[in-house]
């Protein structure tokens, strides 16, 4: 994205030697926005695939998503004036399975009845000696999709697998991630998980990435983890997320051909 002054014939970008990722992750594509929101606000929904591996996705009567409306906004950070992403939902959606403050995370923790396909997770980190920390949902013996930040390479990332139904689609890339300073010592989380996809908003909306998953079915739990020494987590909610389709929709929705 590009922020600058546009006078009618010319625009003036204010970061001319800098390039500004909207979204790191692969995931997030030809969105559209809508402007003169009540409110002033500018409100954007974007379409969460990739043309890469589009049309190889391993769906039946079901081809492509979007993301969750988001509200856009500039906020002024020590680099200068920087887009951030909100999340547009609603909270009576919603069941929490639990809060937990001040963890320290040595190893792996398994979250003990924080189970389910559908995740709303606020987390807040502090990295402590751990090279490498965050956590893990769409979790099995066998499976798991990780955020983790890297804090030698001050990276945020999130790793899925690209071998769905025993075949490796190609350029679904199992790996990506965005720079992430640290605030104050701190990273701040944001996490939509769905059945196939992950948004992640890290640092009040500053950093996006959105990536689709395609973990086991049988998938459904979540852990913390920190490697190469001890992280703390301040804080972390998780909440369960119900369905938005009614009987109905599902029943319209599965006699219809999306495929084709």
């Amino acid at each position: 994205y590009f922020i600058g002054d546009f006078d009618g014939q010319t625009f003036t970008n204010d970061n001319p030697s800098a390039i500004l990722w909207f979204d790191y992750g692969p995931d997030n594509y030809a969105g559209t926005i809508w402007n003169n929101v009540p409110g002033d606000r500018r409100i954007y929904i974007g379409w969460m695939s990739n043309w890469q591996y589009a049309l190889a996705t391993p769906t039946d009567r079901w081809r492509g998503a979007t993301t969750l409306p988001r509200e856009l906004r500039l906020v002024h950070t020590p680099h200068g004036l920087r887009l951030a992403q909100t999340p547009i939902y609603s909270d009576q959606n919603r069941q929490r399975l639990g809060v937990w403050e001040n963890l320290d995370i040595t190893g792996e923790l398994v979250l003990n009845g924080v189970e389910g396909r559908a995740l709303e997770v606020v987390a807040e980190f502090e990295p402590g000696s751990a090279a490498r920390f965050g956590l893990d949902v769409h979790r099995s013996d066998q499976a798991r999709t990780r955020i983790v930040y890297n804090s030698p390479q001050a990276q945020l990332l999130i790793s899925r697998s690209d071998t769905i139904d025993g075949k490796t689609v190609n350029g679904f890339n199992p790996v990506f991630g965005a720079p992430a300073s640290l605030d104050n010592d701190r990273l701040r989380l944001h996490l939509f998980v769905d059945e196939s996809s992950v948004e992640v908003l890290a640092q009040d909306g500053l950093i996006s990435l959105t990536g689709q998953t395609f973990a086991d079915p049988a998938a459904r739990g979540a852990a913390l983890f920190a490697e190469g020494g001890t992280a703390k987590v301040t804080r972390l909610e998780v909440y369960t997320l119900g369905s938005v389709w009614t009987e109905e929709a599902v029943t319209q929705a599965s006699q219809l051909d999306f495929c084709r």
